[in-house]
């Protein structure tokens, strides 16, 4: 069975007054089976067709209604509700109306249990025992999100930074996200996954099958971007940053709005594989950016165009991925020095 089949077997047995010898290993299969991340919690389906609740979406809507019922203090639920809202469409609703039905009615029970419809606590937010603010939660301010930004001089370089976040006791459920952005020299960023791999290569028209990093002035260069979901991603942003003395060409001429069977080895070192998912793509002076709604789990390669324009070394920023409203769940490429030369 999917992960859908098993939350509803553990419902079954909580309905039933199934004993704990029964329900404890369907228990600790379907939570074992969550994806998560720093900010997320979710279920994949699996393989098999969209219907009959063999979507992720659906999947995660009934785990959390089951672990409601067996063990509603698991940490990672929170997580899945957020999970669940940021997988809304545009409209606010889910991708079908099964999906939505399923997720509405976890939802409601959801809240029932959590109280997040009378929220009444205080929090306070604190960085290295200094409190940036403290504020009540209550019913009129609960859709009011409060943001805080400290930047390098207020951190204690050489010694460990504290980020405190606290609350008092009653109904309600605090949501919070912290994450730390720092700058450094290309050469020195690493590639990085967390939940996305990404790595970047460039070739000359001459010869697509070997990369470089210098190339003359005026050429026209092949920017290859491969991206690896380990799972399933919503609303994702695809950015590779371009060297300075680069520009790029329009990346929307540049792949095929297909598969096709008849997609050859040519066909993939000129278009890529997947691009039909990124759908929607804009140049600037120096970032091309890849947007898809869903992104099904699997290896994706975008390819795009730019001229080499002006002599000169340049350090390039990693391209990057991930999604947008979980940023924890990204990835990145080796920063390069790439040559133009005159």
């Amino acid at each position: 069975m999917g992960t859908a089949g098993w939350a509803l077997l553990l419902h079954a047995a909580q309905s039933t007054g199934m004993g704990t010898a029964f329900t404890a290993p369907i228990l600790r299969r379907v939570e074992n089976a969550a994806v998560l991340s720093a900010a997320g919690a979710h279920w994949d389906s699996g393989a098999g067709p969209g219907w009959m609740w063999n979507t992720d979406t659906a999947a995660t809507a009934l785990a959390l209604d089951a672990l409601l019922e067996a063990d509603p203090q698991a940490p990672f639920l929170p997580k899945a509700v957020r999970w669940l809202m940021q997988a809304r469409q545009g409209n606010g609703r889910w991708p079908s109306g099964q999906d939505t039905a399923i997720a509405v009615l976890a939802l409601a029970h959801w809240v029932r249990f959590s109280g997040e419809s009378r929220p009444n606590y205080r929090a306070a937010v604190m960085l290295n025992g200094q409190q940036a603010a403290a504020f009540a939660v209550t019913p009129e301010s609960n859709l009011a999100p409060r943001r805080f930004t400290w930047r390098a001089p207020d951190l204690q370089p050489g010694r460990p930074n504290t980020l405190t976040v606290r609350r008092t006791a009653g109904p309600g459920i605090l949501y919070y996200n912290a994450y730390l952005t720092a700058a450094l020299p290309a050469s020195q960023a690493a590639a990085r996954a967390n939940g996305v791999a990404v790595s970047r290569a460039y070739y000359l028209l001459s010869d697509l099958n070997t990369p470089v990093t210098s190339v003359p002035v005026g050429a026209l260069v092949q920017v290859r971007l491969t991206v690896v979901a380990p799972h399933d991603l919503r609303q994702t942003l695809l950015t590779d940053y371009l060297p300075a003395g680069m520009e790029a060409l329009d990346p929307n001429r540049t792949w095929k709005p297909e598969a096709t069977d008849a997609f050859s080895w040519e066909d993939f070192r000129r278009y890529g594989w997947g691009g039909w998912y990124f759908y929607h793509r804009e140049a600037y002076d120096e970032r091309v950016v890849f947007s898809a709604d869903f992104l099904p789990a699997g290896v994706y390669t975008i390819v795009y165009y730019a001229r080499a324009a002006v002599p000169g070394t340049y350090q390039t920023r990693p391209a990057t991925a991930g999604e947008v409203f979980f940023p924890d769940v990204s990835g990145r490429s080796n920063g390069v020095v790439v040559e133009i030369r005159p």
